[in-house]
């Protein structure tokens, strides 16, 4: 049977899981800036119209963007839960 965690463990937990999501998103977000640089400078170098000659082209490059707004929305739920144990914290 698991032990209770008490609340300032807890506290900590949703702090470091804050931060380490926070440069999870930065770190992932930089990369996907760096893949749709270069994805962007070997399919469309220069030419915007194949854009609308290729729309699945536009959907190929916002590609690399998914992952750092998952990491995003896991910092914000995180933040969340932790303003919450704060609430809590200071009524009662």
């Amino acid at each position: 049977m698991p032990s209770p965690v008490s609340e300032q463990e807890r506290y900590k937990n949703f702090a470091v899981k804050r931060m380490t999501y926070k440069i999870l998103f930065f770190l992932t977000m930089f990369a996907g800036l760096v893949v749709f640089v270069i994805s962007y400078q070997r399919y469309v170098d220069g030419n915007p119209g194949i854009l609308f000659e290729r729309p699945t082209m536009i959907f190929y490059l916002l590609m690399p963007f998914v992952p750092p707004f998952f990491f995003l929305f896991l910092s914000n739920r995180a933040q969340d839960k932790l303003k919450k144990l704060i609430e809590s914290r200071s009524k009662g």
